[in-house]
């Protein structure tokens, strides 16, 4: 059963991201990508999530901001 969003703390996604590496992301993570979402405190996080290994490619991420200036990513994983 796929999730069309999946929503993260920070610290979440970036442990989502390192057992994706790994290949401890369980069975079903290592073959079928999901949609997740996380809130980031600013432009500068939000990139450096992005390229942190599994780096994503083009179309699978996009993000909007708010009057707070957090973004909020939407990301495939």
């Amino acid at each position: 059963m796929a999730q069309s969003a999946l929503s993260h703390t920070t610290a979440e996604a970036e442990q989502l991201k390192r057992d994706r590496v790994a290949g401890t992301a369980g069975a079903l993570l290592a073959t079928v990508k999901t949609w997740h979402c996380t809130t980031f405190a600013n432009c500068s996080a939000a990139a450096n999530f992005l390229n942190l290994p599994p780096a994503q490619v083009a179309g699978e991420a996009f993000a909007t901001d708010d009057d707070r200036g957090q973004i909020t990513l939407f990301y495939f994983l």
